[in-house]
């Protein structure tokens, strides 16, 4: 946990953490960048995944879903622990990019990630028994198919919005809050 982490760093790596997530909160890409080489050295090995989530956030908020993709798979090449924020992250850069394909796509990895190996790919990851016991990351979530329906909606993207609510009616995802800003 972020929390429990965050006791064991300096007050300057703090400081470097909060202006990294101003920058991020403000869609601030570039910026949460350019602090990142210092913020990961002042951290350690103990928030890493927490520093790099958090400039996966400023993508996200810039709607920048190319940089998303570029800055997640730096995580992967770098053995950077994922969670359901990084995957947050990705889906909302899309879904704020417009590219709902993307978004979807995104939340597809996150019922079957890549850890599965090629019988993911190839069965097209329908059994939840192929899923691998090592998978550190989130399983599909009613915030994650909210995301992607709120934002076809916003959109204007009926069809897809339609698809995202009968989804999440037919896994029983569906809550009271979450139709309820589907209508707003």
């Amino acid at each position: 946990s972020s929390a429990g982490s965050a006791e064991h760093i300096g007050d300057a790596a703090r400081l470097l953490m909060v202006r990294i997530n101003v920058l991020a909160a403000r869609g601030d890409a570039r910026g949460a960048r350019a602090l990142f080489p210092e913020a990961a050295e002042a951290l350690g090995e103990t928030s890493q995944t927490f520093l790099w989530n958090t400039v996966l956030k400023a993508h996200a908020k810039a709607g920048d879903s190319a940089g998303a993709r570029d800055w997640f798979e730096g995580m992967v090449e770098n053995g950077i622990r994922l969670n359901s924020k990084t995957h947050g992250k990705l889906v909302e850069s899309a879904a704020n990019a417009g590219q709902f394909s993307e978004a979807e796509r995104w939340i597809a990895e996150v019922a079957f990630p890549p850890s599965m190996g090629a019988a993911s790919s190839t069965s097209g990851g329908s059994s939840s028994s192929s899923r691998s016991p090592d998978w550190v990351g989130p399983r599909p979530d009613a915030k994650l198919h909210n995301m992607a329906a709120t934002a076809c909606a916003r959109a204007g993207e009926l069809e897809r919005a339609v698809a995202w609510a009968q989804r999440l009616l037919d896994i029983g995802l569906m809550q009271p809050a979450i139709f309820g800003a589907l209508l707003a």
